[in-house]
């Protein structure tokens, strides 16, 4: 009530003191509309609205030209939640689809902001923290197919799904091509591209500056947020440059991709394939199933303790491994903790949707979803509890890949360039084992060592000599080295040390020295490379942050960006023994003319029938395949 009557003295002073002035009058009306509807009155609401649109000339066509944006993003959602407590209260069809017919806009407009912003990380912020209307919509159209049984509610609901994931690696993607491609000398697109990771940089550094309000701490942050303002100004700037000068890179830019059902099915969907996406829309998980012939829509329910299972599960795989002082006890209870997740997120996540699925699945995960190893999960209990070779884990009967979004799956693939004439790169910074390694290399926590790798030297010389390929091995490993011959290769192999970042993304790295040089996620973007493959032979390199939509920000986000069609990496720690023996086996089945998600299949299940030692998930279920199986 006292949010009301103090938005009611404000409209009265606006109406007093400046004629009623529409521009100032109609965001005060909004906030009304917006209390309204947060007290469940939404007549009052729809109300209130009705009159915003009225004032403010609001074209239902054209609601980009109502500014600001995040007010008419705001002021729609608003009216479509209205809607939406209607159709909740009368079951009233019309309102559901007026509902969907403004969330819809919402969307739009947001999808319209988060291109206009330049700098990468406020994009990434601006997505994650409004990116709630875009479930908003997808529930609203999913509700409409589950009341009409029309499949084009299906279909939309699917292409929202798609649209929303990795939006903005797909507009970065385009973002770079179009500065490629318009015509734009190499020195100015250079030029854009180190002012972004300059302005990266100095958030970064503002971000983690220590504020104690002392003078001295005062006068850097003031310096650092001086220096921050000039150099977005000055990015802005070149853009408009760039757009005047060259209008075709404005062109390319606005082009929008929006992959269709059709295109999916006709020509990237084998016969023995599917493509299964999931979204989790608020609290209501969907998933989507997508063969050469079919696309079927499965509301999944809602999963409320999906969370805390996620993390069960993740904890019980990893947990006696990782600890420093294992003890059996530990071991004991987190194989009875993975036997129970396992089954759990198995009836949750894939029963529903088992029938539709052949042998080979590309996943489209969501959310927490992303941190869940499929492979892993457990159609049924095993014949004997400690005997690994009896799990029926689902990674034994389905050869499992990854895509960040339909855009990705649909990106058509590419021969390597002719002018990459070398076949295979292999580095191994960490082969070597010697004390003065070990003494020399530290990571950003002071006591901790990069501690030596011998199996990696055993693992890319093995699989050098299969491919005919190029080892890099100890001090032959720099990172100097590996950005300026790295683009003339077609696969790439890195075994070495990385770190996820789960907080800033982009400053995951890879270790490429035996010195310690890092190569953060946020410098691939500065890359052009023609790799038919990147393989991360190393700890959480498929690790970072997760934002909503966007899946996980780190190395194979930017790998993608730079030019890669797909890429291995583990989510979590990895064993250096183990997993030199299961590249090396995915290698060997490379070799026999297997699609990449068959060989890494196939590389896991060789671990766990000829190695008992290194048959639980810990040692194989992390890694991953993403991107194109061919």
């Amino acid at each position: 009530m006292r949010s009301e009557t103090l938005l009611a003295r404000g409209i009265q002073i606006i109406s007093d003191s400046f004629a009623g002035e529409p521009a100032l009058l109609y965001p005060f009306i909004g906030r009304m509309a917006a209390v309204a509807l947060a007290r469940s009155d939404y007549v009052s609401c729809i109300r209130l609205c009705d009159s915003v649109f009225t004032l403010s000339g609001f074209d239902p066509e054209h609601p980009e030209r109502l500014v600001p944006r995040d007010y008419a993003r705001e002021i729609c959602r608003t009216y479509a939640g209205a809607h939406f407590s209607k159709f909740t209260i009368s079951g009233d069809q019309n309102a559901l689809m007026q509902a969907e017919r403004y969330y819809a806009l919402a969307s739009d407009i947001l999808f319209n902001e988060v291109e206009e912003v330049a700098v990468n990380s406020s994009r990434e912020l601006l997505y994650d923290q409004d990116h709630e209307v875009l479930d908003e919509w997808l529930h609203t159209r999913m509700l409409l197919f589950q009341l009409t049984g029309r499949p084009e509610h299906a279909q939309a609901a699917f292409q929202i799904t798609g649209l929303e994931r990795a939006f903005l690696l797909s507009e970065a993607v385009r973002h770079s091509g179009a500065l490629r491609y318009a015509g734009i000398p190499g020195d100015l697109y250079l030029s854009e591209r180190r002012l972004r990771n300059s302005i990266a940089e100095n958030e970064k550094k503002l971000a983690q500056w220590d504020y104690s309000f002392d003078d001295l701490t005062d006068s850097v942050a003031l310096a650092l947020n001086r220096q921050l303002s000039d150099l977005r100004w000055e990015h802005e700037a070149l853009l408009h440059q760039i757009e005047r000068d060259y209008p075709a890179y404005y062109q390319l830019r606005s082009m929008k991709s929006r992959v269709s059902l059709q295109d999916l099915q006709r020509k990237i969907v084998a016969d023995d394939q599917a493509l299964l996406m999931y979204s989790l829309a608020g609290a209501q998980a969907y998933a989507f199933v997508v063969t050469r012939d079919t696309m079927t829509a499965v509301s999944l329910g809602k999963l409320p303790a999906l969370a805390e299972e996620v993390s069960g599960f993740n904890r019980s795989l990893t947990a006696y491994f990782s600890a420093q002082d294992a003890e059996d006890g530990l071991y004991d209870a987190s194989l009875s903790d993975y036997l129970k997740f396992a089954r759990s997120l198995y009836d949750q996540l894939i029963l529903p949707l088992e029938e539709l699925l052949p042998e080979r699945v590309v996943i489209i995960p969501a959310g927490l979803l992303w941190q869940v190893p499929f492979e892993a999960l457990q159609p049924s209990e095993p014949v004997e509890v400690g005997n690994f070779k009896t799990y029926p884990f689902w990674a034994a009967s389905k050869a499992i890949s990854y895509a960040l979004s339909p855009d990705f799956v649909a990106a058509v693939p590419r021969a390597s360039d002719p002018a990459v004439a070398k076949s295979w790169l292999g580095l191994a910074p960490f082969a070597t084992t010697g004390p003065e390694q070990a003494m020399a290399v530290r990571s950003d926590v002071p006591e901790r060592l990069f501690f030596p790798l011998p199996s990696s030297g055993i693992e890319i010389q093995s699989i050098a000599e299969m491919v005919n390929g190029v080892t890099w091995s100890g001090a032959s490993s720099t990172l100097a080295r590996f950005l300026r011959e790295a683009p003339n290769y077609r696969t790439l192999h890195l075994a070495t040390h990385s770190r996820a970042d789960d907080r800033q993304g982009d400053y995951s790295y890879l270790v490429m020295s035996p010195n310690g040089e890092r190569m953060p996620a946020k410098d691939l973007y500065q890359m052009s490379l023609s790799a038919d493959m990147v393989v991360l032979s190393a700890c959480e390199a498929g690790g970072g942050k997760l934002i909503n939509g966007e899946g996980i920000i780190g190395l194979v986000r930017a790998f993608t960006y730079a030019g890669a069609r797909s890429v291995v990496a583990s989510q979590w720690l990895a064993g250096d023994q183990s997993t030199a023996e299961l590249m090396i086996e995915f290698y060997r089945q490379l070799q026999k003319g297997l699609p990449k998600d068959k060989a890494l299949q196939a590389a896991r299940l060789h671990l766990i029938r000829n190695y008992p030692a290194q048959a639980h998930p810990f040692f194989w279920a992390g890694f991953r395949l993403y991107g194109a199986s061919r």
